[in-house]
């Protein structure tokens, strides 16, 4: 229903003088003795400051001007108590209902319908309900917030509906709201405050659930309880290290070097490649015939070839900047760069050595490692452009990194959007080549991604997507970096679905890469305030110092999901009890409380990386049905 000609015409009337007189009053926008209508952010932020001044309200009503038209006073004078806050607004049949104040309120649209205002179903308002008559209208301005709803809350607003009609709470008359707003929205505030202290009364009483005890952590400041937690961190890092240093160095002695004191001749580095391997570098060198040849003639032949086109500063382009360093260390040090592998870091280090091959390689002999530089190498180290190999070194790291974070942020992205916000004025193909390189190192926490039927779309997808929809298998190895021509998952579908319409979100300030968005996400205010809570709660058999993080990593994991599966409460729940948290009575609204604020605190994927807190109130949309005719102004 919308009113109609005569109707919107005494709307108009009433929202102009109520804009004008209102505006003499509060000095909202720039005053003029002649009725103006404002700019529509401009009459939104007005009509919100008048109808939230009940004082104002009534000395407009009280100080009309004398020559105000009678149906114009009388309705003026029936909005002294306007019905103002956030509504939901559900389908019951063919009526759009808006539920609140315990409620239900069937509303007139005032030229568009309100489903054609809304949108969609269920969907969340902040305006202003205004008697008209027999009628039922709201200001003209209803922010609408993009929000996904679960079956489960779309199930209770349609419980409530169905309440509000069967004990007949669905009010229709505007004179019924004019004579009950003022007692509503008293009772409402009553009912809050009420809450509040009760919710408070609770946060003093602060019972410790049966087989719990305050953990070590607890009562921490910020700054003392992250060294505490790290202190136990290392140590059991440390502990880590040193179990499974025996199984690195096999692996470092089996795959990643050779055995044996370093050299240095290009050709007795390359004589310890196996006879497979320098066939493959003959391929990638543009030689040909190479199936014939023994090994010595391969090594010549290679050797040869890396001679006449060494290319060492596009070699040096493509390494990690841990790799860059340990090169230039190895050539201030004449030629050879060494590891204690009795060290765990330094054991760690010398694992992430590459086969530059041609420019150096990795020997091993005993507990000593050594990244040995060849002699031709050396020969043309002095006449590299080392500052300007450093910055395209560096410039792949942070296009990578800054892409990596993003995506972490935000679950999936297109390839050629990455490439649009961090690329740094690279191609498409440079951007794809710099992110390969890391994925086949194993730095990278994503995939490249296609589905079917659009093979030349590619995606860079989470890897925790990956692993919840395409598990690896002998045909499908995400690790791997590429998955290509996909039936998409509906998980997948949901998302993308999700992001349609949303901006992305941009990198929060000071995040570089994926770690500096977990660490900035344990920072949010409400995740903190959930993990001092489970500091200060910590089952008897759980470790004081793990427990809350633990809880909280497992937590985060879940919630950037944004489905059905994960957006309940009992989920985390669930999780809690997992961990041997069971949570009493008099503590569960507490929990759910800080539950709940988390979960709407935290980036999710199909709000493409915002929170829905931040969507709720990030420019949420303004759908206007004023249109003001000057001539009408009284």
């Amino acid at each position: 229903m919308i009113l109609d000609r005569s109707e919107l015409k005494l709307f108009h009337a009433a929202m102009a003088l109520i804009e004008f007189e209102g505006n003499k009053r509060l000095h909202i926008v720039p005053y003029s003795i002649k009725y103006e209508p404002p700019a529509p952010d401009d009459e939104a932020e007005l009509l919100d400051a008048i109808f939230h001044s009940p004082e104002v309200l009534k000395d407009i009503a009280e100080h009309l001007p004398s020559q105000t038209p009678r149906k114009v006073a009388d309705l003026i004078q029936s909005w002294q108590h306007p019905l103002t806050g956030k509504f939901t607004v559900v389908q019951l049949g063919p009526e759009p209902l808006f539920l609140g104040f315990d409620r239900a309120f069937a509303v007139a649209g005032i030229t568009h319908s309100i489903a054609s205002v809304v949108g969609k179903f269920p969907a969340v308002v902040d305006t202003v309900l205004l008697p008209f008559g027999r009628f039922i209208v709201y200001d003209a301005y209803l922010q609408t917030y993009d929000m996904g709803f679960s079956e489960r809350m779309k199930a209770m607003f349609a419980d409530e509906a169905a309440r509000c009609k069967k004990e007949g709470l669905i009010v229709r008359d505007g004179r019924e709201l004019a004579k009950n707003a003022e007692s509503w929205m008293e009772d409402a505030h009553r009912h809050l405050e009420e809450h509040e202290r009760h919710q408070k009364e609770l946060e003093e009483k602060d019972e410790m659930p049966e087989g719990c005890h305050r953990g070590a952590l607890a009562g921490l400041a910020p700054d003392e309880r992250e060294r505490a937690a790290k202190a136990a961190s290392d140590a059991a890092f440390d502990r880590a290290d040193a179990s499974s240093a025996d199984k690195l160095r096999m692996k470092l002695l089996g795959k990643l070097s050779k055995k044996g004191q370093p050299v240095h001749a290009l050709a007795e580095q390359l004589s310890c490649l196996s006879k497979a391997r320098l066939q493959e570098l003959g391929r990638a060198l543009d030689l040909t015939r190479l199936s014939k040849l023994r090994k010595d003639e391969l090594v010549q032949l290679v050797a040869e070839a890396l001679e006449q086109n060494p290319r060492f500063d596009e070699v040096l382009s493509i390494c990690f900047p841990e790799e860059f360093k340990a090169v230039r260390d190895a050539v201030a040090a004449g030629g050879v760069k060494e590891f204690d592998l009795e060290d765990p870091r330094e054991l760690h280090a010398a694992c992430r050595m590459p086969e530059l091959v041609g420019l150096g390689m990795l020997f091993v002999s005993g507990t000593k490692a050594s990244f040995a530089l060849s002699d031709l190498f050396m020969s043309q180290a002095p006449s590299l452009d080392w500052d300007g190999i450093e910055a395209r070194v560096q410039q792949g790291r942070r296009i990578f990194d800054h892409i990596g974070a993003a995506v972490y942020l935000r679950g999936i992205m297109l390839a050629l959007d990455a490439n649009d916000e961090f690329g740094e004025g690279l191609s498409g193909n440079e951007v794809i080549d710099i992110i390969a390189r890391y994925m086949q190192a194993g730095y990278a926490g994503f995939a490249i991604m296609s589905f079917e039927g659009d093979p030349d779309e590619l995606y860079l997808v989470d890897g925790s997507l990956c692993d919840s929809c395409y598990p690896p298998d002998e045909d499908s190895e995400w690790t791997e970096g590429l998955l290509l021509d996909q039936e998409m998952d509906p998980l997948i579908e949901d998302i993308l679905d999700g992001q349609q319409g949303k901006e992305p979100r941009p990198l929060p300030e000071g995040v570089e890469n994926d770690a500096d968005v977990e660490e900035w996400m344990l920072r949010i205010p409400e995740v903190q305030e959930l993990r001092s809570y489970l500091d200060a709660h910590v089952p008897d058999d759980a470790d004081d110092y793990f427990f809350a993080d633990d809880v909280i990593e497992e937590f985060l994991y879940d919630m950037r999901f944004g489905m059905p599966g994960t957006n309940s409460i009992q989920h985390y729940l669930n999780i809690l009890d997992e961990y041997g948290f069971v949570p009493t009575e008099a503590v569960l609204t507490q929990l759910l409380n800080r539950i709940m604020k988390m979960m709407n605190a935290v980036p999710i994927w199909p709000n493409n990386g915002w929170s829905p807190n931040e969507l709720f109130h990030r420019n949420p949309e303004k759908d206007s049905d004023i249109q003001i005719d000057t001539t009408r102004i009284v």
